[in-house]
């Protein structure tokens, strides 16, 4: 049996034999990993929780960019100068496949500084997933699971506090020299969350961890083991009932029902040893922590205005028969029309990231989404279906390259259970497929895998289970062909991997500082303050780090209202419609955007004309035309879309189709006052111009033509 903090000494000390590859350096990085996978899933900045993730993705680039580094200079040390490239296991090639592709991408992609960041973190993972494996040892993957127990007890201990409102406050009741912030610092959009901010993130992390912890508590053999294991478990259950969260519940369900399936499958080698690991203390012991997870899962919350929170688990499972369509049919819609975005784009898809970039084109490709899912105050950013998505973004080869790696560790663990491997690996090779299969069904429902940390525990126990495999059905693996090399090149290796990670860490630490004043500006749009200070503090965001996507179009939405609003009669045109080109360059197809841009261009176009510079006015509606024609696509539904059109259709004097298009938006909102006021503006022009409109009655105001109607502005675009 394996004990993990023995493991975890071993390791430090230098005395783990089952590693093929030895040394100082390795053992360097292998600490490096275990740091890192230690403090990752309890990562968070204060200044910026919209994109608290943002910190664990710079921890992962700076691990596997340093740790690369340190692994080519053992490589140099070593002095080799001949490479033999061995049979390896399918992942390794899926894993390269995909890093390609996703690099790519950037060469198609619509959406560049959004295919660059995401895509790097993408890339990151599977350098991860990489360095594990070729740092691949027993003891110390055992030793890499048992890390996680602390992130599970210290994001349960944070999550129920959350879930029973307990803040520093009401501690320091209790403990007067408690400090602050702790709980506190830890903020939320969907509580209980833990340091997740988000309690669906938290859940997927839970239904990968808790047969994790169970592995830990069966394998536990000092007083210190049980205890830490056995407060995991407790804990996490808990906290994973505090969720609330049906798909991660559910997930756990089935995955645990295939689990019996295997153990019973495979019950000669596994039920044996689980019953040597767990005595009759462990069992009344386990039996104490079921009890306390169902009696605490009998309190309610005290949080008011979050969604389910409220809500009992009797309540929250029966709800599932009572779901409405828009609870479920805004993600049937995303992936029904995802399968139209794979047959336009079959082989290289939309670029890493782009399903949020294309969507709009695509919103009724075959079914409409419903409002809930896709209106002008809110798009996907995600398809809620991690493995269609990657169809969807990189193509059909690499998202069959993606369910591949999803398929693997069931056939790894098939072929472990039937190798030579001791009963304890082949106990920790199930829990490991387990949790797998946990976060492979919660991921076709949800998108954990867009997030930090279910990404990285999933791609670790990739990494592992495709260690064991090789240890275990490929010790002597087939030599395909060798080549002669210099150990010099792996000091370039060792010197380029380095230089990236400081580069890295440069323009991180930069995206960080400017995310600061981007949640600045943020939270004064959500308060409908838009003044120097907003515009102040976007501008101090760019000026920052410019290529953040969010920054781009914050800084287009603020320019073009605070300027509206504040200097109508002396709007820097050029300014503004520079910072709204950057933002469509970005999002060609955000409905947002175009709005806010047919909107300046007819401002400057009707300034132009008053100067009686009729040539660059009619290029400045010529561009705002184009634009309502894309927003014909993307945005059909909303008044905005058609009140735009008739204004630029009055211009042009094509007063039949702007009454057209001003009647079809009061058709939308019979009572949009722009819309009115536009088609008023029909009228007085027919006047004036003895056009002939059939139902089109005399008008009720005299309306002089310099005083045109307004031009709708969008607000901020949520994002889903």
């Amino acid at each position: 049996m394996f004990s993990p903090l023995k493991n975890i000494q071993d390791f430090f000390t230098g005395n783990d034999t089952s590693a093929p590859l030895q040394g100082t350096l390795p053992n360097i990085v292998r600490a490096i990993i275990t740091f890192f996978v230690l403090v990752s899933p309890n990562m968070y900045n204060y200044f910026v929780p919209e994109v608290a993730g943002d910190v664990r993705w710079y921890a992962l680039g700076l691990t596997v960019l340093f740790g690369g580094a340190i692994l080519a200079l053992h490589y140099y040390n070593a002095g080799v100068d001949k490479l033999t490239v061995y049979k390896s296991p399918l992942p390794l090639y899926f894993a390269g496949f995909l890093a390609l592709m996703t690099a790519a991408s950037l060469f198609w992609t619509e959406s560049f500084y959004r295919t660059l960041f995401f895509g790097t973190n993408f890339v990151c993972y599977i350098g991860l997933f990489y360095l594990v494996y070729i740092l691949r040892s027993k003891t110390w993957f055992m030793s890499l699971i048992s890390v996680l127990a602390i992130s599970v007890i210290f994001n349960s201990i944070l999550g129920i506090c959350h879930f029973l409102t307990i803040t520093d406050d009401t501690i320091r009741q209790y403990i007067s020299f408690w400090p602050k912030p702790i709980i506190n610092y830890f903020q939320f959009s969907a509580p209980p969350a833990g340091t997740f901010a988000n309690k669906n993130l938290a859940a997927s992390f839970l239904v990968v961890a808790l047969p994790l912890m169970f592995w830990l508590f069966t394998v536990a053999k000092t007083k210190t083991e049980t205890v830490i294991s056995t407060t995991a478990l407790a804990l996490g259950g808990l906290f994973f009932m505090y969720t609330r969260t049906r798909g991660s519940w559910l997930s756990f369900g089935v995955a645990l029902i295939c689990f019996a399936v295997w153990v019973v499958i495979h019950r000669k080698a596994i039920l044996p040893t689980l019953k040597a690991s767990i005595g009759f203390g462990k069992v009344l012991t386990l039996a104490s922590v079921l009890l306390f997870i169902v009696a605490g899962a009998q309190l309610q919350s005290g949080l008011k205005g979050y969604h389910s929170v409220g809500e009992s688990i009797g309540e929250q499972v029966s709800s599932v028969a009572t779901l409405e369509y828009g609870d479920v049919g805004t993600r049937m819609a995303y992936n029904i029309n995802g399968v139209e975005m794979v047959k336009d784009r079959p082989f290289l898809g939309t670029g890493y990231a782009g399903f949020f970039t294309y969507y709009p084109m695509y919103h009724a490709a075959k079914v409409e989404t419903p409002p809930h899912g896709y209106k002008k105050e809110a798009r996907p950013q995600r398809m809620h279906n991690d493995i269609a998505q990657m169809f969807v973004e990189l193509g059909i080869f690499a998202g069959l390259a993606w369910v591949a790696l999803f398929l693997f560790p069931l056939f790894a663990a098939w072929k472990i259970m039937r190798s030579s491997a001791s009963d304890g690996e082949k106990v920790f090779t199930s829990i490991l497929l387990l949790s797998i299969g946990g976060m492979t069904i919660n991921s076709i429902g949800d998108f954990p895998l867009q997030m930090p940390t279910g990404a990285m525990v999933l791609w670790l126990m990739w990494a592992m289970m495709t260690g064991l495999y090789v240890m275990n059905c490929m010790p002597a693996r087939k030599e395909l062909c060798s080549f002669k090399t210099h150990k010099i090149s792996f000091a370039i290796i060792a010197a380029l991997l380095a230089g990236s990670g400081v580069f890295y860490a440069e323009k991180m630490y930069q995206r960080n500082a400017g995310a600061w004043n981007l949640k600045m500006s943020m939270a004064m749009i959500k308060f409908g303050r838009i003044d120097e200070r907003t515009l102040s503090e976007i501008e101090n965001a760019y000026s920052t780090y410019p290529y953040n996507p969010r920054t781009i179009e914050h800084l287009a939405l603020i320019y073009t209202v605070y300027y509206v609003r504040n200097q109508p009669d002396n709007m820097p045109y050029e300014k503004i419609l520079a910072a709204l080109d950057t933002q469509a360059l970005e999002d060609p197809y955000g409905a947002g955007n175009l709005i806010n841009r047919s909107a300046v261009h007819l401002q400057r176009a009707q300034q132009l004309r008053r100067l009686g510079d009729t040539a660059r006015a009619a290029g400045h509606i010529d561009k705002a035309e184009k634009d309502f024609k894309t927003l014909l696509e993307v945005l059909p539904m909303h008044q905005d879309t058609y009140s735009t059109g008739g204004l630029i259709y009055l211009l042009k004097d094509k007063l039949h189709i702007a009454n057209e298009l001003y009647n079809r938006a009061l058709q939308i909102a019979p009572n949009d006052k722009i819309s009115k006021q536009g088609l008023n503006a029909v009228r007085v022009r027919a006047l004036q111009t003895a056009t002939p409109i059939s139902g089109l009655k005399g008008a009720t105001v005299s309306l002089p033509m310099d005083m045109m109607p307004k031009q709708p502005l969008a607000s901020e675009q949520k994002k889903k």
